[in-house]
C-alpha cells in the first residue's frame, strides 16, 4: 500500500503572522515532512475593532483561505458572534469554525484529516468530525489565564473533555499533567527555540550603558509591582521592554514613564535576536501563581541560546526542565536586584554545558521527540 500522509487541521490560538510559537514550528515541520496543513487562526467579536493588535483581520461574514507557504494554507475565520465568552455563544462560534475548516478541506481535496487542537473551547464542537483522530496539545495553564470562576470552570471542563476524547494528548510541562488526568499516558514535549535564528553572538550595545531587557507581551501575568521596584532601585541601568501592551495596569504606565525605561512595540521575529544582542541581562518577571508555575516561556530558551544570563521569578516548569540550572530565580525584589547586579558583573555559567543542553531544546529536537510519541496511524492514513 502506498504511503498516505494525513492532512492536519491545526485549530490554533494565535495568528499565523507575527511571533511564531510552538504551533507554528510544529506545523511547518509537518509540512516539510509532506503533510498538507490547514492552519486555522483565531477570531474576535463582530463588535471588536478589527486590527486592534495589528494581526486581527478576520472578514465580516465568510472565512478566507490563503496559501501561506508550500504545504500550508491559512484559514482566517469570519468574525464571532457578540459576547463570545458566553457558554452557548462560544459553542456556536467554535462549531461554525469547525464547519469552515471542513469546507476548506473539501475545497482543497483533503480527506480524513487529523485535528490538532490548541484552543480547548473546540472540545464540544469537534463532535461534528465524527471519529476523526484528534491531538490535544495543552500549552500553559489555560485555566489560570481566565479571570472569572465561571470561565475557569468552563475551560477546565473543555480541557477535561479533550483529554478524555483525544487520540493523543501532549503538554509542555509535567506541572500540567494533573489537568490531563482523563488522558491515557499524556506526552510531555517542552517548548524550544529556533536554532537558525538564536545563536551566540557578540554584545551589540552601542550606549555601553548596562542594559537589562525583556522580550514578550506586556500582559497582566507579569509582576509589575516587582518590575516597578526593580527599575526604581536601579536608575543607572537601562531597561528595554520589547513587545505589545495588553495590560491596563497603572503600574505599567508608571514604569514606562521612567527615564531609564524604553518601550519598543512588537518587532518582526527575525529582528528579535538583534534586540536580545543589545541586552547584558534578560529578565522574566512573572507574577507568582498558577500561570507562572506552568509557563514555559520561549524567550528564556532564546535568551540562553544567545548566551545571555536570565534572571526570573520562580517558574516551576522551567526549574524542572534541563535549562533550569542555567536560570537565576529570585522570589523578592532584593534578590532580583542583587542577581541583576551580580550578572552584570559576571555570569559563571558553563557555556559548553549550556550548549549541550540547548542542543536537545531546538524545535527540530522537540519535533523529533513528538514524532516518536505519536502512533503511526495518526500521521499515515495507510497504516
Amino acid at each position: 500500500m502506498s504511503r498516505s500522509l494525513r492532512p492536519i487541521v491545526c485549530l490554533s490560538s494565535q495568528y499565523w503572522e507575527g511571533a511564531w510559537f510552538r504551533k507554528h514550528h510544529f506545523m511547518v515541520r509537518f509540512a516539510e515532512r509532506g503533510h498538507k496543513i490547514v492552519y486555522v487562526e483565531p477570531s474576535h467579536s463582530l463588535l471588536r475593532r478589527s486590527g486592534y493588535d495589528r494581526h486581527t483581520r478576520n472578514p465580516l461574514m465568510a472565512a478566507k483561505l490563503a496559501r501561506a507557504q508550500p504545504g500550508v494554507w491559512v484559514l482566517t475565520p469570519a468574525r464571532l458572534l457578540p459576547k463570545p465568552n458566553g457558554r452557548l455563544v462560544s459553542r456556536l462560534n467554535h462549531r461554525r469554525i469547525v464547519a469552515e475548516a471542513l469546507r476548506a478541506c473539501r475545497g482543497l481535496g483533503l480527506s480524513h484529516p487529523l485535528w490538532w487542537v490548541y484552543d480547548p473551547e473546540f472540545a464540544f464542537s469537534l463532535r461534528q468530525v465524527g471519529g476523526a483522530p484528534i491531538v490535544f496539545d495543552l500549552v500553559d495553564d489555560l485555566i489560570g489565564y481566565e479571570g472569572s470562576r465561571k470561565r475557569q470552570e468552563r475551560i477546565a471542563a473543555c480541557v477535561s473533555e479533550l483529554a478524555r476524547r483525544a487520540t493523543r494528548v501532549l503538554c509542555t510541562s509535567p506541572v500540567l499533567l494533573p489537568q490531563l488526568a482523563a488522558a491515557s499516558q499524556p506526552l510531555v514535549v517542552p517548548n524550544g527555540y529556533d536554532s537558525a535564528l538564536f545563536r551566540p553572538r557578540a554584545f551589540a550595545n552601542p550606549t555601553h550603558r548596562p542594559t537589562v531587557g525583556l522580550v514578550g507581551t506586556l500582559f497582566d501575568f507579569l509582576d509589575f509591582d516587582l518590575l516597578g521596584n526593580v527599575t526604581e532601585q536601579l536608575p543607572h541601568i537601562s531597561f528595554v521592554l520589547v513587545g505589545t501592551i495588553e495590560s491596563k495596569d497603572p503600574r505599567l504606565a508608571e514604569i514606562l514613564a521612567r527615564a531609564n525605561v524604553t518601550h519598543v512595540g512588537r518587532i518582526p521575529r527575525e529582528a528579535v535576536p538583534d534586540a536580545i544582542a543589545g541586552f547584558d541581562v534578560c529578565i522574566a518577571p512573572f507574577k507568582l501563581g498558577s500561570v507562572a508555575r506552568a509557563v514555559s516561556p520561549l524567550k528564556i530558551y532564546e535568551y540562553l541560546a544567545m548566551h545571555r544570563p536570565v534572571v526570573s521569578t520562580p517558574l516551576e516548569s522551567v526549574a524542572k526542565e534541563s535549562i533550569g540550572r542555567f536560570v537565576d530565580f529570585a522570589a523578592s525584589v532584593p534578590e532580583f536586584v542583587g542577581l541583576i547586579e551580580a550578572r552584570l558583573r559576571s555570569w559563571p555559567a558553563d557555556l559548553k554545558a549550556l550548549d549541550t543542553v540547548l542542543a536537545s531544546c531546538t524545535w527540530d529536537a522537540r519535533f523529533a521527540l513528538l514524532l516518536r510519541g505519536l502512533p503511526a496511524r495518526l500521521l499515515d492514513d495507510s497504516v
